[in-house]
């Protein structure tokens, strides 16, 4: 049996240096075609169906009659980023709108409680059965009513404004 003796293959410097420069130029058309190329592709299958529905999806229908590949391919989109700052100042102002309009009606609502409650304790609660209340006293929480009621008419604004922000 004649056996082949295995071949001894000295690295030179030079040929070290094509080997690196190989790789070198390779990983630089990598990074190139990883910065030059934003678009993306996408697979989507039309699937059509025994009783000639059509259905799109990313993946094959396994009871179709016919499948249909279709390729699309779309830039990625670029950020905006002055419209994305607008956007953003003008959901901050809606939020912080939103909060204060929310803490408005927080405010209104205990003073009214209070209202009520000096009202209550200045009859007494239930040891008076005849609860009269003047005049002065009615109008305060009558008063107080209203500035709950426009308070949450203020919240339910800013809170429409906020939600059509999207």
């Amino acid at each position: 049996m004649d056996r082949e003796r295995p071949v001894n293959r000295v690295l030179t410097l030079s040929s070290l240096r094509r080997t690196r420069l190989y790789f070198v130029s390779l990983l630089a058309a990598f990074a190139w075609l990883m910065v030059a190329v934003p678009a993306t592709a996408e697979t989507l299958y039309k699937s059509t169906a025994r009783d000639g529905s059509i259905t799109y999806s990313d993946r094959p229908q396994s009871n179709a009659l016919r499948v249909e590949t279709i390729v699309v391919t779309r830039p990625a989109a670029p950020v905006d980023e002055p419209r994305a700052r607008v956007y953003n100042d003008r959901r901050g102002r809606a939020d912080a709108a939103t909060q204060q309009a929310n803490e408005t009606l927080n405010d209104a609502e205990r003073a009214l409680a209070v209202g009520r409650r000096l009202l209550w304790v200045k009859t007494s609660g239930l040891m008076n059965a005849d609860l009269r209340v003047n005049e002065v006293d009615y109008e305060r929480i009558e008063a107080l009513k209203a500035d709950v009621g426009e308070a949450r008419q203020a919240l339910f604004k800013a809170i429409r404004q906020r939600n059509a922000l999207g």
